[in-house]
Order: C-alpha cells, then sequence, then structure tokens
C-alpha cells in the first residue's frame, strides 16, 4: 500500500517554531524569505536561505504493523535528517536525490 504523504507538513525556520504554517510539498521554505542584494548571491537567488524543518504527524493503523513501513523522499535539498517519534532515523546529505527510510521498527 502506498500512502501519499505530500498535504498537511508543518514548516518554520528551526529557530523559529512559533512560526509554522501548513504547506503540501513540493514546498520551498527559503523562497517565501525576504530578497536581498548581498545575502548568498546568485548562488541562493538572493534569499537569505536557512534552516528549516518540516513536521508530518500521521497515525500508522493495528493492520499496518508488522508489515515493511518505510518514508520515501523524492528530494530533500540537502542534510536531510528523519525524526520518527523524536527519535533520529536517518541523516541523508546529498541534495534532491530520492532515499527511503525503513520505520517498521519504529511506530
Amino acid at each position: 500500500m502506498v500512502i501519499d504523504f505530500n498535504r498537511g507538513w508543518a514548516v518554520c525556520k528551526k529557530d523559529r517554531p512559533e512560526t509554522a504554517k501548513f504547506v503540501n510539498l513540493p514546498h520551498d521554505a527559503m523562497i517565501e524569505e525576504p530578497r536581498g542584494k548581498c545575502f548568498n548571491g546568485g548562488n541562493s537567488g538572493y534569499f537569505p536561505g536557512g534552516n528549516y524543518g518540516y513536521t508530518k504527524t500521521f497515525e500508522v493503523t493495528s493492520d499496518m504493523l508488522g508489515n515493511y513501513i518505510a518514508l520515501f523522499f523524492e528530494g530533500v535539498y540537502r542534510l536531510a535528517t528523519v525524526y520518527v517519534n523524536g527519535e533520529k532515523v536517518a541523516f541523508h546529505a546529498y541534495g534532491y536525490t530520492e532515499f527511503e527510510v525503513d520505520i517498521s521498527d519504529k511506530v
């Protein structure tokens, strides 16, 4: 069974959880930052950038338990850390490459 996880993510700057808002993926948090002339130059489109956290709450039903349960990411910018129930379960350093995280024993 495949479940679409693209809807209902909360996103905020890592140091500003009070600014969280709900978005659907794909989403680029940096694009909503104010543009400037001297932030990171052409490398970031003149956006200041930063560290952002995306959070998703979901429920695993009893009929799913005991089966292979994985999160599949089609592309995250870079240095992605994945947590399940507050526990770090994966780190993916590369930008915009797909990766899968087995969470069968974490839910």
